[in-house]
Protein backbone atom coordinates (compact mmCIF):
# COMPACT_ATOMS: atom_id res chain seq x y z
CA UNK A 1 0.00 0.00 0.00
CA UNK A 2 1.36 3.49 -0.93
CA UNK A 3 0.63 6.73 0.58
CA UNK A 4 0.46 10.03 -1.22
CA UNK A 5 -0.22 13.24 0.28
CA UNK A 6 -0.20 16.80 -1.61
CA UNK A 7 -0.94 19.86 0.30
CA UNK A 8 -3.03 22.14 -1.97
CA UNK A 9 -2.64 24.78 0.40
CA UNK A 10 -3.00 25.87 4.06
CA UNK A 11 -6.20 24.17 4.74
CA UNK A 12 -7.04 22.10 1.78
CA UNK A 13 -4.97 18.33 1.91
CA UNK A 14 -5.40 15.04 -0.82
CA UNK A 15 -4.41 11.74 -0.46
CA UNK A 16 -3.71 9.45 -2.86
CA UNK A 17 -3.64 5.77 -1.04
CA UNK A 18 -2.59 2.96 -3.90
CA UNK A 19 -3.63 -0.75 -3.28
CA UNK A 20 -1.92 -3.67 -5.08
CA UNK A 21 -3.30 -7.26 -4.83
CA UNK A 22 -0.60 -8.56 -2.65
CA UNK A 23 -1.85 -5.96 -0.34
CA UNK A 24 -5.89 -7.42 0.18
CA UNK A 25 -5.30 -10.72 -1.70
CA UNK A 26 -4.31 -12.52 1.66
CA UNK A 27 -7.33 -11.04 3.51
CA UNK A 28 -10.09 -12.08 1.43
CA UNK A 29 -8.71 -15.28 0.88
CA UNK A 30 -9.02 -15.81 4.43
CA UNK A 31 -12.62 -14.56 5.38
CA UNK A 32 -13.30 -16.48 2.11
CA UNK A 33 -12.58 -19.76 3.62
CA UNK A 34 -14.08 -18.69 6.77
CA UNK A 35 -17.27 -18.49 5.05
CA UNK A 36 -16.75 -21.82 3.11
CA UNK A 37 -16.65 -23.69 7.38
CA UNK A 38 -20.10 -21.71 8.04
CA UNK A 39 -22.03 -21.06 4.57
CA UNK A 40 -25.12 -23.62 3.97
CA UNK A 41 -25.51 -23.87 0.45
CA UNK A 42 -28.55 -26.43 -0.87
CA UNK A 43 -27.21 -29.65 -1.83
CA UNK A 44 -24.02 -29.56 -0.11
CA UNK A 45 -23.27 -30.41 3.59
CA UNK A 46 -22.01 -27.82 6.10
CA UNK A 47 -18.36 -26.98 5.86
CA UNK A 48 -18.45 -29.12 2.56
CA UNK A 49 -19.34 -26.53 -0.17
CA UNK A 50 -15.80 -26.03 -2.90
CA UNK A 51 -14.25 -22.76 -2.63
CA UNK A 52 -15.02 -22.22 -6.26
CA UNK A 53 -18.28 -21.81 -6.13
CA UNK A 54 -18.02 -19.62 -2.55
CA UNK A 55 -15.60 -17.63 -4.15
CA UNK A 56 -17.42 -16.76 -7.19
CA UNK A 57 -20.90 -16.31 -4.51
CA UNK A 58 -19.04 -13.76 -2.31
CA UNK A 59 -15.71 -12.70 -3.69
CA UNK A 60 -16.55 -8.89 -4.73
CA UNK A 61 -18.56 -8.66 -1.56
CA UNK A 62 -15.71 -9.51 0.93
CA UNK A 63 -13.22 -7.60 -1.94
CA UNK A 64 -15.01 -4.36 -1.47
CA UNK A 65 -15.86 -4.75 2.49
CA UNK A 66 -11.58 -5.86 2.70
CA UNK A 67 -10.62 -3.07 0.73
CA UNK A 68 -12.79 -0.31 2.37
CA UNK A 69 -11.46 -1.57 5.54
CA UNK A 70 -8.03 -1.06 4.61
CA UNK A 71 -8.58 2.17 3.54
CA UNK A 72 -10.06 3.34 6.68
CA UNK A 73 -7.47 1.97 9.03
CA UNK A 74 -4.78 3.17 6.79
CA UNK A 75 -6.02 6.58 6.69
CA UNK A 76 -6.42 6.46 10.38
CA UNK A 77 -3.22 5.42 11.14
CA UNK A 78 -1.33 7.52 8.53
CA UNK A 79 -2.85 10.64 10.65
CA UNK A 80 -1.89 9.74 13.94
CA UNK A 81 1.88 9.16 12.34
CA UNK A 82 1.80 12.03 10.86
CA UNK A 83 -0.03 14.38 13.54
CA UNK A 84 -2.31 15.71 11.33
CA UNK A 85 -5.28 17.73 12.58
CA UNK A 86 -8.47 17.88 10.39
CA UNK A 87 -11.87 18.89 9.92
CA UNK A 88 -14.76 16.53 10.23
CA UNK A 89 -13.89 13.25 8.03
CA UNK A 90 -11.71 12.45 5.22
CA UNK A 91 -14.41 13.34 1.64
CA UNK A 92 -14.22 11.54 -1.52
CA UNK A 93 -11.54 13.85 -3.98
CA UNK A 94 -13.97 16.40 -5.53
CA UNK A 95 -12.50 15.44 -9.23
CA UNK A 96 -12.41 12.07 -8.71
CA UNK A 97 -14.08 10.21 -11.26
CA UNK A 98 -12.53 7.19 -12.33
CA UNK A 99 -14.95 4.35 -11.60
CA UNK A 100 -13.59 1.21 -10.11
CA UNK A 101 -14.76 -2.16 -12.05
CA UNK A 102 -14.74 -4.18 -9.18
CA UNK A 103 -14.86 -7.65 -11.07
CA UNK A 104 -11.89 -6.85 -13.22
CA UNK A 105 -9.81 -4.00 -11.01
CA UNK A 106 -6.88 -6.01 -9.06
CA UNK A 107 -5.64 -2.47 -8.24
CA UNK A 108 -7.15 0.24 -6.52
CA UNK A 109 -6.47 4.10 -5.62
CA UNK A 110 -8.45 6.17 -4.31
CA UNK A 111 -8.69 9.94 -3.33
CA UNK A 112 -9.36 12.26 -0.60
CA UNK A 113 -9.70 15.36 0.38
CA UNK A 114 -8.76 16.27 4.02
CA UNK A 115 -9.93 20.06 5.83
CA UNK A 116 -7.07 21.04 7.62
CA UNK A 117 -7.25 22.25 11.47
CA UNK A 118 -8.00 26.46 11.26
CA UNK A 119 -5.72 28.35 13.57
CA UNK A 120 -7.79 31.25 14.96
CA UNK A 121 -6.54 34.06 16.44
CA UNK A 122 -7.86 36.93 18.73
CA UNK A 123 -7.64 38.94 15.61
CA UNK A 124 -9.87 36.49 13.71
CA UNK A 125 -13.85 37.69 13.42
CA UNK A 126 -16.60 34.80 13.11
CA UNK A 127 -20.03 34.93 12.45
CA UNK A 128 -22.28 34.01 15.36
CA UNK A 129 -25.72 32.16 14.40
CA UNK A 130 -28.67 32.26 16.71
CA UNK A 131 -30.54 28.72 15.04
CA UNK A 132 -34.70 29.58 15.10
CA UNK A 133 -36.00 25.96 15.43
CA UNK A 134 -39.10 25.67 13.94
CA UNK A 135 -41.88 24.51 15.79
CA UNK A 136 -43.80 22.33 12.96
CA UNK A 137 -39.85 20.38 12.63
CA UNK A 138 -39.63 20.32 16.35
CA UNK A 139 -42.71 19.01 16.76
CA UNK A 140 -42.28 15.85 13.49
CA UNK A 141 -38.26 14.72 15.89
CA UNK A 142 -41.14 14.68 19.65
CA UNK A 143 -43.43 12.05 17.30
CA UNK A 144 -40.64 10.51 15.95
CA UNK A 145 -39.22 9.27 19.55
CA UNK A 146 -42.24 8.68 20.71
CA UNK A 147 -43.58 6.33 18.56
CA UNK A 148 -40.14 4.73 18.28
CA UNK A 149 -40.20 4.21 21.80
CA UNK A 150 -44.00 3.39 21.95
CA UNK A 151 -45.48 -0.13 22.66
CA UNK A 152 -48.55 -2.09 21.88
CA UNK A 153 -50.98 -2.43 24.57
CA UNK A 154 -54.05 -4.64 24.49
CA UNK A 155 -57.24 -3.61 24.69
CA UNK A 156 -60.99 -4.72 24.59
CA UNK A 157 -62.74 -3.14 21.05
CA UNK A 158 -60.87 -2.31 18.07
CA UNK A 159 -60.36 0.66 15.87
CA UNK A 160 -59.30 1.54 12.52
CA UNK A 161 -55.67 1.61 13.66
CA UNK A 162 -55.36 -1.39 15.97
CA UNK A 163 -53.50 -4.16 15.39
CA UNK A 164 -55.61 -7.74 15.56
CA UNK A 165 -53.90 -11.12 16.15
CA UNK A 166 -56.17 -13.83 15.04
CA UNK A 167 -56.38 -17.83 14.01
CA UNK A 168 -57.53 -17.71 10.04
CA UNK A 169 -58.85 -21.24 8.74
CA UNK A 170 -59.82 -21.64 4.55
CA UNK A 171 -63.69 -22.06 4.22
CA UNK A 172 -65.00 -24.97 2.09
CA UNK A 173 -67.82 -23.35 -0.55
CA UNK A 174 -70.53 -24.55 2.32
CA UNK A 175 -68.82 -22.38 5.12
CA UNK A 176 -66.70 -25.43 6.43
CA UNK A 177 -63.30 -25.94 7.50
CA UNK A 178 -61.42 -27.05 4.65
CA UNK A 179 -59.88 -30.11 4.51
CA UNK A 180 -55.75 -29.91 3.83
CA UNK A 181 -56.52 -25.73 2.92
CA UNK A 182 -54.38 -23.18 4.99
CA UNK A 183 -54.70 -22.70 8.21
CA UNK A 184 -52.30 -20.25 10.94
CA UNK A 185 -53.25 -20.50 14.60
CA UNK A 186 -52.23 -16.92 14.68
CA UNK A 187 -50.66 -14.20 12.86
CA UNK A 188 -50.90 -9.98 13.25
CA UNK A 189 -52.56 -7.68 10.85
CA UNK A 190 -53.47 -3.76 10.83
CA UNK A 191 -56.73 -2.86 10.31
CA UNK A 192 -55.87 0.44 8.88
CA UNK A 193 -54.15 -2.13 5.63
CA UNK A 194 -58.10 -3.46 4.99
CA UNK A 195 -58.70 -1.98 1.62
CA UNK A 196 -61.94 -2.63 1.16
CA UNK A 197 -64.21 -0.53 3.42
CA UNK A 198 -67.14 -2.87 4.04
CA UNK A 199 -64.51 -6.01 4.99
CA UNK A 200 -62.55 -2.55 7.40
CA UNK A 201 -65.76 -2.29 8.74
CA UNK A 202 -66.88 -6.08 10.19
CA UNK A 203 -63.62 -5.75 12.19
CA UNK A 204 -64.04 -2.36 13.76
CA UNK A 205 -65.56 -2.66 16.89
CA UNK A 206 -64.48 -6.84 16.99
CA UNK A 207 -63.04 -7.85 19.86
CA UNK A 208 -61.51 -11.20 21.16
CA UNK A 209 -63.78 -14.15 20.72
CA UNK A 210 -65.69 -12.88 17.51
CA UNK A 211 -65.21 -14.85 14.98
CA UNK A 212 -65.93 -12.55 11.08
CA UNK A 213 -65.99 -14.93 7.71
CA UNK A 214 -64.41 -13.14 4.80
CA UNK A 215 -62.31 -12.84 1.72
CA UNK A 216 -59.19 -12.19 2.24
CA UNK A 217 -57.65 -11.77 -1.27
CA UNK A 218 -60.52 -8.94 -1.30
CA UNK A 219 -59.72 -7.38 2.00
CA UNK A 220 -55.76 -7.86 1.03
CA UNK A 221 -55.31 -7.41 -2.75
CA UNK A 222 -51.69 -7.54 -2.53
CA UNK A 223 -50.23 -11.52 -2.88
CA UNK A 224 -47.10 -10.55 -0.50
CA UNK A 225 -49.34 -9.24 2.19
CA UNK A 226 -51.98 -12.61 2.06
CA UNK A 227 -48.23 -14.79 2.04
CA UNK A 228 -46.78 -13.26 4.66
CA UNK A 229 -50.23 -13.02 6.93
CA UNK A 230 -51.01 -16.90 5.74
CA UNK A 231 -47.16 -17.77 6.29
CA UNK A 232 -47.07 -19.87 2.73
CA UNK A 233 -45.38 -19.09 -0.44
CA UNK A 234 -46.61 -16.12 -2.60
CA UNK A 235 -47.06 -18.39 -5.69
CA UNK A 236 -49.88 -20.71 -3.72
CA UNK A 237 -52.04 -17.60 -2.89
CA UNK A 238 -52.78 -16.85 -6.77
CA UNK A 239 -55.08 -20.48 -6.33
CA UNK A 240 -56.63 -19.27 -2.92
CA UNK A 241 -59.97 -19.46 -3.51
CA UNK A 242 -63.18 -18.54 -1.50
CA UNK A 243 -64.08 -17.39 2.16
CA UNK A 244 -61.25 -17.65 5.29
CA UNK A 245 -62.69 -17.87 8.70
CA UNK A 246 -60.92 -15.28 11.11
CA UNK A 247 -61.21 -16.10 14.76
CA UNK A 248 -60.17 -13.56 17.25
CA UNK A 249 -57.13 -13.96 19.92
CA UNK A 250 -56.44 -10.52 20.83
CA UNK A 251 -56.36 -6.59 20.05
CA UNK A 252 -53.63 -4.38 20.64
CA UNK A 253 -53.29 -0.92 20.22
CA UNK A 254 -50.03 1.31 19.26
CA UNK A 255 -49.21 3.97 22.41
CA UNK A 256 -46.60 6.74 21.87
CA UNK A 257 -44.16 6.92 24.74
CA UNK A 258 -44.68 9.76 27.09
Amino acid sequence: MNIIRENVDELNTVLTIKLEKNDYEEKVSKVLKDYQRKANVHGFRPGKVPFGLINKMYHKQILIEEVNKMISEAISKYMVDEKLKILGEPLPHIDDTKTIDWDNDTEFEFKLDLGMDVKVTAKDKIPFYNIKVDKELLNKYIDNYASRFGEYVKVDIAEEKDLVKAEIIQLDAEGNPLDGGVKVEETPFLVEMIKDQDIKKQFIGIKAGDVVDTDLKKAFPSDAEISSMLKIKKERVVTLEGKFRVIVKEVNRFNKAE
